[in-house]
Protein backbone atom coordinates (compact mmCIF):
# COMPACT_ATOMS: atom_id res chain seq x y z
CA UNK A 1 0.00 0.00 0.00
CA UNK A 2 1.27 3.05 -0.96
CA UNK A 3 2.09 5.42 2.21
CA UNK A 4 2.69 2.60 4.38
CA UNK A 5 5.99 1.73 5.13
CA UNK A 6 9.17 2.39 7.48
CA UNK A 7 10.28 5.79 8.41
CA UNK A 8 13.29 7.11 6.75
CA UNK A 9 15.71 10.34 7.80
CA UNK A 10 15.28 12.72 4.67
CA UNK A 11 11.33 12.23 4.87
CA UNK A 12 10.80 12.72 8.69
CA UNK A 13 12.81 15.66 8.45
CA UNK A 14 10.67 17.01 5.02
CA UNK A 15 7.82 16.49 7.69
CA UNK A 16 10.07 18.20 10.47
CA UNK A 17 10.32 21.37 8.27
CA UNK A 18 6.53 21.62 6.99
CA UNK A 19 5.15 21.76 10.50
CA UNK A 20 8.37 24.21 11.20
CA UNK A 21 7.18 26.83 8.48
CA UNK A 22 3.70 26.33 10.13
CA UNK A 23 4.98 28.10 13.54
CA UNK A 24 3.67 24.58 15.41
CA UNK A 25 7.04 24.51 17.20
CA UNK A 26 5.45 22.26 20.39
CA UNK A 27 3.50 19.82 18.14
CA UNK A 28 4.11 16.19 19.42
CA UNK A 29 5.14 15.08 16.03
CA UNK A 30 7.94 17.32 15.65
CA UNK A 31 9.16 16.07 18.85
CA UNK A 32 8.41 12.52 17.73
CA UNK A 33 10.54 13.55 14.20
CA UNK A 34 13.10 14.80 16.16
CA UNK A 35 13.82 11.91 18.49
CA UNK A 36 13.69 9.36 15.33
CA UNK A 37 16.53 11.75 13.84
CA UNK A 38 18.38 11.66 16.91
CA UNK A 39 17.77 8.30 17.77
CA UNK A 40 18.46 6.64 14.23
CA UNK A 41 21.87 8.59 13.65
CA UNK A 42 25.05 6.82 13.18
CA UNK A 43 27.60 7.42 15.61
CA UNK A 44 29.84 9.66 12.20
CA UNK A 45 27.08 11.53 12.43
CA UNK A 46 25.36 10.10 9.26
CA UNK A 47 21.84 8.29 8.68
CA UNK A 48 21.46 4.54 6.81
CA UNK A 49 18.47 5.14 4.33
CA UNK A 50 18.11 2.13 2.11
CA UNK A 51 14.97 2.88 1.07
CA UNK A 52 13.84 4.50 -2.43
CA UNK A 53 12.25 7.54 -1.93
CA UNK A 54 12.49 9.16 -4.68
CA UNK A 55 10.03 8.55 -7.91
CA UNK A 56 11.13 8.93 -11.28
CA UNK A 57 8.26 7.11 -13.10
CA UNK A 58 6.23 5.22 -11.24
CA UNK A 59 6.10 1.59 -11.75
CA UNK A 60 8.76 2.07 -14.10
CA UNK A 61 11.93 3.81 -12.23
CA UNK A 62 12.73 4.70 -8.72
CA UNK A 63 15.26 7.30 -8.33
CA UNK A 64 17.75 6.94 -5.44
CA UNK A 65 19.02 10.34 -3.73
CA UNK A 66 22.12 9.49 -1.58
CA UNK A 67 22.82 12.50 -0.37
CA UNK A 68 19.32 13.05 0.94
CA UNK A 69 19.46 11.21 3.77
CA UNK A 70 22.22 13.36 5.17
CA UNK A 71 21.06 16.74 4.15
CA UNK A 72 17.77 16.95 4.76
CA UNK A 73 17.95 15.38 8.26
CA UNK A 74 20.90 17.79 9.04
CA UNK A 75 18.51 20.86 7.86
CA UNK A 76 15.67 19.87 9.24
CA UNK A 77 17.54 19.77 12.67
CA UNK A 78 18.85 23.33 11.72
CA UNK A 79 15.93 24.61 10.89
CA UNK A 80 13.74 23.58 14.66
CA UNK A 81 16.68 25.27 15.87
CA UNK A 82 16.18 27.82 14.31
CA UNK A 83 12.57 28.52 14.75
CA UNK A 84 13.49 27.32 18.56
CA UNK A 85 15.13 30.27 19.01
CA UNK A 86 13.92 32.84 17.63
CA UNK A 87 15.21 33.23 13.88
CA UNK A 88 12.64 31.63 11.73
CA UNK A 89 12.85 31.06 8.09
CA UNK A 90 15.32 33.62 6.32
CA UNK A 91 16.13 33.58 2.61
CA UNK A 92 19.87 34.06 3.02
CA UNK A 93 19.53 30.73 6.06
CA UNK A 94 19.49 28.39 2.99
CA UNK A 95 22.04 29.56 0.90
CA UNK A 96 26.07 31.45 0.55
CA UNK A 97 25.80 35.10 -0.09
CA UNK A 98 29.15 36.47 -0.72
Amino acid sequence: AKGIGESTASQTAWAIMGICACGDLDRPSIQRGLRFLLRSQKPDGSWDEDQITGTGFPRVFYLKYDMYRQNFPLLALATYVNYRSGLGHRPSFYRCDS
